[in-house]
């Protein structure tokens, strides 16, 4: 038995105290009897006159002794030691490198093995907390005395294709072992915290491609050996069709790149047909050229400076149009009195106030622009102050140019302002059109495991569904895929009023991933000493104890009164 409050042992004292007032002299008391049968307990009583008397049987002294001592345990808040144990925090890594093969199998399965084999080794009354550490960790499994429960939570656990976030990962961590418990991370990944214990795989040779790129009719390829030294065949392919098959001779820690013509395609693909360390880099998809050109129409206005600016999109086709109503299907409409970018059928959000005489000079409150647009000297005869959007440009305390969901807009028309003759112009307009129409292409369909892609549409004009390498279809509400979890080919398809349209979108396993040669070594820590004991609280069952006696002793005296 141990005791949190040791210090309220004092009330015992009250132990004496008790006995003493048994031994007082009583006074005495007047009392008549019917018959002298009853003279002599009256005689007894009697006695009490002297000061001090031997103390006569009385079951209510032993119980009061028996409360007061409980009730002083009470205060002392008694507990029962329990067994000594660790807290066990296994972090468990979870990125794609730790699918390398190395044995008989992988090294995240190795890892759940040597964990799962940690527990069946613990001692009694040692607790678990598994966390997953993936692009955003997550707690498996929450504080666990319970091994089969421990057992069955790593048997769940999986692998995944992306990055591991390590920083945030070791951070939950330390915040759920505090001070006692122990750390123990099994990755492959180079840890600067010395902290934790480490338990890390072996080295393991593979290669991976890293490159797949398309560009004037010809296709580069490039493969990167980590530790494989040899021969392996690559495959390179133009959507289904075959282009070309060889054997590449790598050396350990090198590169080797090759380039071969090819026609154009939406998709190339170049896959290592060789098995090795770590199957997820083997293969690798490439974007073609761009599917499409963007369609500009300028209406309403015939400025030949603003018209000249637009040009500068090379991936653009500028159409003029008389008026709205006259103008074909587009991607970005361009008006004038005043002066707007917006997307056709676009909701409006910026809003135009009355006209009135500009005052004082531009300034930008955001600073978007940079450095190379400055529109010094802007001169502006009248504008209509705008509300709404994020402000660009803003002449005193009016807004003369907000970016917005449907566009862009001035609160001027160009034929109130020098802006279309000042250098930078041309400059402002490839800003506008570089902020709302996004990149097409290769470059913009293409991305690593687990970021999220911005898909070149949007989503208020049209319908997306994206399907992944595993044929699993979700729709897009945001013109956002966040679920790239998967390396491979996924596929957009896009529906609106005016057209459907399908595109691809490549996704692979980061290279940093693919490095199967750098791993740490394993360590353990001074924390693996660390122990807690557990122990029961016994106050609520001594208060329990108190209130029984303290119902006898009621009762008792009761009777004896």
């Amino acid at each position: 038995m141990e005791f949190l409050n040791p210090g309220m042992a004092w009330g015992f004292l009250s132990l004496p105290v008790i006995v003493f007032l048994y031994l007082l002299k009583r006074r005495y008391v007047p009392r008549e009897v019917p018959s002298t049968y009853l003279w002599e307990r009256t005689v007894q009583d009697m006695d009490v006159s002297h000061p001090f008397q031997r103390l006569r049987k009385n079951l209510l002294l032993p119980l009061q002794l028996l409360l007061a001592s409980l009730l002083v345990l009470t205060l002392m808040h008694p507990v029962l030691p329990g067994v000594s144990g660790t807290d066990w925090v296994f972090v468990m890594d979870a990125s794609a490198s730790m699918q390398a093969v190395s044995g008989s199998g992988s090294r995240f399965n190795a890892a759940l093995a040597e964990a799962s084999g940690l527990v069946r080794e613990g001692g009694r009354g040692d607790s678990y907390v598994l966390i997953r550490a993936g692009a955003v960790p997550e707690t498996s499994l929450g504080r666990s005395m319970d091994t089969a429960e421990v057992q069955h939570a790593l048997e769940s656990m999986t692998c995944g294709y992306t990055q591991s976030d390590m920083n945030a990962a070791l951070s939950l961590a330390h915040a759920v072992a505090g001070d006692a418990g122990r750390i123990v991370v099994f990755t492959d990944a180079l840890l600067s915290d010395e902290s934790v214990s480490i338990r890390a795989p072996e080295k393991a040779a593979n290669a991976a491609v890293q490159a797949v790129q398309w560009e004037q009719g010809e296709l580069f390829v490039r493969v990167q050996s980590y530790g494989l030294t040899g021969t392996r065949r690559l495959a390179l392919y133009a959507g289904d069709t075959l282009l070309d098959a060889r054997s590449l001779t790598l050396d350990a820690g090198q590169s080797t790149s090759l380039t071969i013509p090819a026609p154009e395609a939406p998709v190339y693909r170049a896959e290592l047909l060789d098995s090795d360390a770590l199957a997820a880099d083997n293969i690798r998809y490439g974007m073609g050229p761009a599917e499409s050109r963007y369609r500009i129409v300028l209406a309403g206005t015939q400025s030949r400076f603003l018209r000249a600016a637009l040009k500068l999109r090379e991936d653009a086709d500028v159409v003029t149009a008389e008026n709205v109503e006259t103008a074909p299907d587009a991607d970005l409409l361009v008006l004038d009195a005043p002066l707007r970018f917006v997307y056709p059928d676009a909701e409006t959000t910026i809003r135009l106030g009355e006209e009135k005489q500009a005052s004082g000079t531009v300034s930008m409150p955001g600073n978007l622009l940079g450095e190379n647009i400055t529109l010094q000297e802007l001169a502006v005869r009248s504008l209509r102050p705008l509300s709404g959007g994020e402000a660009v440009l803003s002449m005193g305390e009016d807004t003369v140019l907000a970016l917005g969901d449907e566009g862009a807009v001035f609160g001027f028309a160009l034929t109130d302002t020098n802006l279309p003759v000042k250098v930078d112009f041309p400059l402002l307009v490839r800003w506008i059109l570089d902020r709302l129409l996004p990149p097409r292409g290769a470059e913009g369909m293409q991305s690593v495991c687990g970021e999220p892609v911005t898909l070149p549409v949007r989503a208020a004009d049209a319908n997306l569904t994206v399907t992944g390498p595993d044929g699993h279809a979700c729709r897009v509400e945001s013109g956002t895929v966040y679920d790239t979890g998967l390396p491979g080919l996924y596929r957009v398809h896009v529906e609106s009023d005016k057209q459907n349209q399908d595109m691809s979108l490549a996704v692979a396993v980061a290279e940093s991933e693919s490095d199967t040669m750098t791993v740490p070594a394993s360590r353990e820590t001074e924390e693996s000493g660390h122990t807690r004991r557990s122990s029961k609280d016994m106050q609520p069952w001594a208060l329990l104890l108190v209130l029984i006696c303290l119902f006898v002793e009621w009762e008792v005296s009761r009777r004896v009164a």
